[in-house]
């Protein structure tokens, strides 16, 4: 049984944080995320997350 203090809860990230930050100013500047979802091979609702770990606001942020 590993300690407590090596222990990881749940998955690891696919992408690390400098990519996902990537991720964010692309769809920021205009890429489709379900776009950008499809050219890395991931599923939509692992994008999704994945922008909101870089701090994307989503369709909110958006001015009308």
């Amino acid at each position: 049984m590993p300690s407590a203090a090596v222990a990881k809860r749940g998955r690891a990230f696919k992408f690390t944080e400098e990519q996902a930050a990537g991720f964010r100013k692309r769809v920021e500047n205009g890429a489709v995320a379900s776009a950008l979802a499809k050219e890395l091979k991931v599923s939509l609702p692992t994008m999704y997350s994945t922008l909101k770990r870089a701090g994307w606001k989503g369709r909110q942020a958006r001015a009308a």
